[in-house]
């Protein structure tokens, strides 16, 4: 059961139209907060971004029936702080929990609710609005905006336009450093599930990443290396990183398999959906693993030259990109291009730069 937002006020807590905002702040939260008492006290602005939310996030939730989830306004107020402020789940878990503005802009009161949001809890809804509804949402807005500004219907519109890189919370790329963070993930995860269901095999999983370790460091010294056979100890330090992860990468699919057995033979329950997630997780790993075994065997032992489009540079945000726009000192970026456009009433709207 899931409400567009309560409008049975809580004991003291005061309505979102008559909070009080410090004008004369600085800061960008005062700024977020006012522009959505803007959107929830004008009816129609509030009703076209509801019904996005509405038909977007589960639309197949009921209204009534059900245990109670998080309210569709509570959800566009954390989301958009979080994305105003280009802040993570453990700052916007301080402020819903301990901004005392933020929380009456949710329809707490400030003297004795004791709602505590959880970390998990905002991750699991936050996480609902897509790029999709929010580009949906931000026409809306960008409407109501052009409303205020008395916009004329014979006023052509003009922008002004800039393009810039979203860098993604990443270490430098190789293929051999992503290679043992997939690895990692593989073992750790795989030896988590085979215990649960007394499947053997895994016992040394923490000596099988530190063995993994350790080649991986053997390989990244010998691009030092200034010995006269230089090339032909790198190759050989890389066969056997290559030949050790097989190995793991083997003994893991083998595993999954035992797994997919075992969750053949279970009746359909919340423990079967989860077994299946966390399945699902460790073949995304094992398929990153055996993509970087191939490109570093190709790339490093074969010298076959690969392109950019053709890599990955990060196995936790697939969506990285290698961005090199010239600029002085800077000779490339990790994270993904994006285009802002600016009316002449400084509205933005953030489309992506392979759009324009």
């Amino acid at each position: 059961m899931r409400q567009l937002f309560d409008p049975q006020l809580e004991l003291g807590a005061t309505p979102i139209e008559d909070i009080i905002f410090n004008v004369r702040s600085r800061d960008d939260i005062p700024q977020l907060l006012r522009g959505l008492q803007h959107i929830y006290t004008h009816t129609n602005c509030r009703e076209a971004v509801f019904e996005i939310l509405q038909n977007n996030i589960k639309p197949d939730t009921s209204f009534d029936n059900g245990r109670p989830g998080m309210d569709l306004w509570v959800i566009l107020v954390l989301g958009t702080l979080r994305l105003g402020l280009g802040c993570d789940y453990d700052r916007l878990h301080d402020l819903a929990n301990e901004h005392r503005t933020i929380r009456m802009m949710l329809g707490h009161n400030d003297w004795e609710d004791g709602h505590i949001y959880g970390l998990q809890t905002l991750r699991d809804n936050v996480t609902l609005l897509t790029e999709s509804m929010l580009q949906e949402i931000n026409k809306v807005v960008v409407d109501a905006g052009h409303d205020v500004v008395e916009k004329k219907e014979s006023d052509t519109l003009k922008a002004r336009c800039d393009s810039f890189v979203v860098e993604t919370h990443v270490e430098h790329p190789t293929d051999r450093g992503m290679l043992f963070d997939a690895m990692r993930k593989t073992i750790v995860l795989t030896k988590e599930l085979c215990d649960r269901y007394n499947i053997n095999g895994w016992r040394q999983s923490h000596y099988n990443i530190l063995r993994l370790k350790a080649c991986s460091r053997k390989a990244q010294q010998s691009h030092y290396s200034r010995r006269v056979d230089a090339e032909k100890q790198k190759h050989k330090a890389y066969k056997k990183y290559l030949r050790v992860a097989q190995r793991y990468i083997d003994k893991s699919i083998a595993s999954i398999d035992e797994l997919i057995a075992v969750s053949e033979q279970m009746q359909q329950s919340k423990e079967l959906c989860q077994l299946r997630d966390k399945l699902k997780k460790i073949a995304e790993f094992q398929g990153s693993a055996i993509f970087l075994h191939d490109q570093i065997e190709q790339r490093v032992l074969s010298d076959v030259t690969i392109s950019a489009n053709e890599k990955i540079f990060s196995i936790f945000q697939p969506h990285t990109e290698w961005i090199s726009k010239g600029k002085a000192g800077v000779p490339f970026e990790l994270g993904l291009k994006v285009c802002i456009l600016e009316d002449q009433h400084q509205f933005i709207c953030i489309v992506p730069a392979s759009n324009t």
